[in-house]
């Protein structure tokens, strides 16, 4: 499932222009691996997901979202182990930082509170080369409006 950021509350009779990335977010990484002869969805998630978007009515217009690269954990120690120190390298790498490079279009559904899922345009500091080609762009991300009552 994609990475996750949910907005704090605006008005429900004004959309804010700006959101912040809300508690219960979370951004990890799925892949398929084969362990012990078997193919397997390898997932890894952490909640420690920091950032803010600006929006124009349903335009989210820019955004930065941090993600402490360090606390991602899986259901195996091992492959978090090789995860953090060999493939990430969060002893000179912490953070990942995803910035949006092209506007993108939340729709309706966003201003009803509804998670909405869009294909992200951005880039990646540090910039990882996991098996020797350049980061796929874009990346997905579900947000959804956290309406006040």
């Amino acid at each position: 499932s994609p990475p996750t950021a949910a907005s704090t509350a605006a008005p429900v009779d004004d959309l804010a222009d700006a959101f912040t990335v809300g508690p219960g977010s979370q951004a990890g990484y799925r892949v398929s691996e084969v362990l012990y002869g078997q193919r397997v969805d390898a997932v890894g998630r952490t909640s420690d997901v920091t950032g803010s978007v600006q929006l124009a009515d349903t335009r989210v217009t820019a955004g930065e979202i941090k993600v402490d690269i360090r606390t991602v954990t899986s259901d195996q120690n091992r492959r978090d182990e090789y995860f953090t120190a060999s493939i990430m390298e969060t002893g000179r790498y912490p953070n990942a930082v995803f910035t949006l490079t092209r506007p993108v279009d939340l729709g309706t559904e966003f201003l009803r509170g509804s998670p909405v899922t869009v294909s992200a345009p951005g880039s990646w500091t540090p910039t990882y080369d996991l098996d020797g080609t350049a980061p796929r762009a874009p990346r997905l991300a579900t947000c959804r409006r956290a309406l006040r009552n």
